[in-house]
């Protein structure tokens, strides 16, 4: 990023000088898993046995990894997923607010030109948004971990209706992990 604003060229050379010991650790911590995970499966067909048998709760488990990897941007420092995430941090921030002087603000001349803000979204989650954000006091903060809590429990429930309907633990699983991972990449 520093080569691109000072506007030096960008080369193998500049790559490797930015690369420090944790990025080393994380690379071959990464990669030694990957091949472990390889390993496992060539070896014992772990996966291949699990994703047959798998009962509900390895499913779930399985799920939780899957969301929380899909959904672990939204808790990225210095990124703001979601095309109109500020909206909903001002929203979130003015609740809180709100909250803090008794009141809770449905209408406001501070944003959108005096039209009724953000409660398309549903009132709950900017009251929510706005009671943890007087613990948190980080509008953004809260913002990123209300997201995220919200991305891992749409999984969840969308993997028990799956189940609800008979649906097996994997295929379950599999279309929790879609529904959820789809909003995800998609804000990234």
């Amino acid at each position: 990023i520093d080569a691109s604003l000072r506007g030096r060229p960008i080369g193998v050379g500049t790559l490797l000088s930015a690369i420090g010991v944790s990025d080393i650790v994380l690379a071959a911590v990464a990669g030694l898993s990957v091949l472990l995970l390889v390993w496992l499966e060539v070896t014992r067909r772990s996966f291949s046995r699990l994703l047959a048998t798998a009962t509900t709760g390895q499913a779930l488990i399985l799920l939780l990894i899957l969301t929380a990897w899909f959904g672990h941007g939204y808790l990225n420092p210095g990124v703001l997923l979601g095309g109109d995430i500020g909206a909903h941090i001002a929203r979130v921030l003015e609740v809180r607010r709100g909250l803090q002087d008794g009141t809770l603000p449905f209408w406001t001349n501070y944003q959108y030109a005096g039209a009724p803000l953000l409660w398309f979204t549903g009132p709950l989650l900017y009251v929510v948004g706005g009671g943890l954000d007087i613990a948190l006091r980080d509008a953004v903060l809260t913002s990123k971990l209300l997201l995220f809590a919200l991305h891992l429990l749409s999984g969840v429930l969308f993997f028990a209706w799956m189940r609800r309907l008979s649906i097996m633990p994997v295929a379950a699983m599999l279309a929790a992990a879609v529904f959820a991972g789809s909003f995800a990449h998609l804000h990234l």
